[in-house]
């Protein structure tokens, strides 16, 4: 299946591409070039098409509002980021067990005999 329109990209992209992103972003605060990196790419893979050369011509307002309000729906990779490290943040000053974090920390099974 190939994404055609840009909000099926933008679809694409929040539910593929993002939470791996999200996921290295917790636990590995990225530096700014990491960040321009990834702002472009998604930017490249959100307009793109293979069917025509040229480049979609979007407001971003409407790109990245909620689809709530009429918008696509985009995630703002920096923005996203800081909301899921501060969670993270909230999460271990309230004492709760961070899923992620206890899969990586436990320590592997022992063998039976």
């Amino acid at each position: 299946m190939s994404s055609n329109s840009v909000a099926q990209r933008v679809l694409l992209f929040n539910v593929v591409a993002l939470p791996g992103i999200l996921y290295t972003g917790k636990q590995f605060i990225p530096a700014k070039e990491t960040l321009r990196k990834l702002t472009n790419l998604q930017k490249q893979f959100v307009c793109s098409t293979t069917t025509d050369p040229t480049r979609h011509k979007l407001n971003p307002a409407l790109v990245f509002s909620p689809g709530e309000e009429g918008g696509l729906g985009l995630q703002d990779i920096q923005l996203a980021l800081q909301a899921t490290r501060c969670n993270l943040a909230d999460k271990w000053l309230q004492g709760e067990k961070d899923l992620y974090k206890t899969a990586w920390r436990a320590k592997p099974p022992t063998k039976q005999h």
